[in-house]
């Protein structure tokens, strides 16, 4: 669906649709992310997943604007939301099985990702996505896990921060 030109609120409509005819997938979460090295600009849409992380030197900002997860609606209106990044920035998607732990809330494990991700910055992306393996992966772990870590390498003028949905 981006292939086709659709961004990420357009893409999750269709992941809701699909969700729905598939037995199963009620409740499965998502988010979906478009990188735009040029204008240092991530657009995304969340359906009921983590909010990702961005790490830099003045600390983490959770990219929090989302919604429900999928197929747990059919009028449900997805929208986008648009951060802007700095040179340094690194992003963090991630799957719950990363963060989460039986008798903890999931603040804990929002936390731990946090302090993980301070502590790494400055690595290069590998030792970094290795590093958060290392910290937040419980040894005898069963839950699936997803991580990507992107750094993005910005093409255009580094501007102020700021995050606005529409």
């Amino acid at each position: 669906m981006l292939l086709e030109g659709r961004h990420p609120a357009a893409t999750l409509d269709g992941l809701d649709l699909f969700a729905a005819s598939l037995e199963g997938a009620y409740c499965a979460t998502v988010v979906c992310a478009i990188f735009d090295r040029e204008d240092a600009v991530v657009t995304y849409a969340r359906a009921g997943h983590p909010p990702p992380l961005v790490v830099n030197a003045a600390g983490t900002m959770w990219l929090e604007h989302g919604g429900a997860p999928l197929a747990v609606t059919n009028r449900q209106i997805r929208k986008n939301a648009t951060v802007q990044l700095s040179g340094d920035d690194v992003i963090i998607l991630y799957s719950d099985g990363l963060i989460e732990r039986r008798g903890e809330t999931l603040d804990d494990g929002f936390d731990r990702l946090a302090c993980a991700a301070t502590e790494l910055f400055g690595s290069a992306v590998q030792p970094f996505a290795d590093g958060l393996i290392k910290r937040l992966l419980p040894e005898h772990a069963t839950d699936d896990v997803v991580l990507v870590v992107k750094k993005l390498t910005i093409i255009g003028p580094p501007s102020d921060r700021h995050l606005t949905a529409i």
